[in-house]
């Protein structure tokens, strides 16, 4: 076994087992998922409201507060610098 002992050759087996599945739901949903469980948890950090995921534009949407957080690289950015606003038509960098 290439000098490894047993419990190593199966460590490695599971860790590319994992890293494979990890693509394979990538791939099969795509990087624009977001997870519910951190949707429920997350709030907008001004108003404390519930948020909305918007997958098109990559963002976070708050309704009362009309603000867009972006998710970059599937991290949330819940600065609120960093939000835009939302208009009834147009949009902006806040």
């Amino acid at each position: 076994m290439l000098g490894y002992s047993t419990l190593e050759y199966f460590d490695v087996i599971f860790a590319s087992m994992k890293a494979f599945a990890k693509y394979q739901i990538l791939t099969f949903f795509g990087p624009n998922v977001m997870d519910k469980k951190l949707l429920d948890i997350l709030a907008c950090p001004v108003c404390k409201s519930s948020l909305s995921y918007e997958p098109d534009n990559q963002e976070l949407l708050c309704s009362p507060c009309k603000l867009a957080y972006p998710v970059k690289d599937g991290i949330p950015v819940m600065l609120e610098d960093e939000a835009r606003m939302i208009n009834a038509g147009k949009t902006s960098k806040s």
